[in-house]
């Protein structure tokens, strides 16, 4: 076996063991099914307030792990808005042992976003002050 294939494999047997310490996992169907629905909804919400967007809107779930205080997962909404450019939004749902919501976070999204978000913004408050 190669010696990088070793330290591969080391790696990895090294972050599993750390992982089952923690008492970190996949989460249950149910759960990631939570996060999912909540996240996605949280992401479309936010995005709909800064850019119209088209019908090709796609979910992906990164990552949900299962932990002894909860459960938590992260999701990217990727859409093409109806200025044509293409835009991607993050974001974070925390749940307790029970499965119940405890936060719903957007995280990040791409440049673009963020610069019709404040562009956005900017225009919000500029027409507040002429008032």
């Amino acid at each position: 076996m190669p010696r990088s294939t070793k330290y591969a494999a080391l790696l990895l047997g090294v972050l599993a063991a750390s992982l089952q310490a923690t008492g970190e996992g996949k989460c249950s169907d149910q759960n990631a099914s939570i996060i999912q629905s909540a996240l996605e909804s949280r992401l479309e919400a936010e995005s709909s307030t800064v850019v119209w967007m088209q019908n090709n809107k796609q979910f992906e779930l990164n990552s949900c792990l299962a932990a002894d205080d909860g459960h938590q997962g992260e999701g990217t909404l990727s859409f093409t808005g109806s200025d044509g450019a293409s835009y991607w939004v993050k974001g974070r749902v925390r749940l307790n042992p029970d499965g119940k919501i405890v936060s719903n976070e957007f995280t990040d999204a791409s440049s673009s976003f963020k610069t019709l978000a404040i562009m956005k913004a900017g225009a919000v408050a500029a027409a507040a002050g002429g008032r």
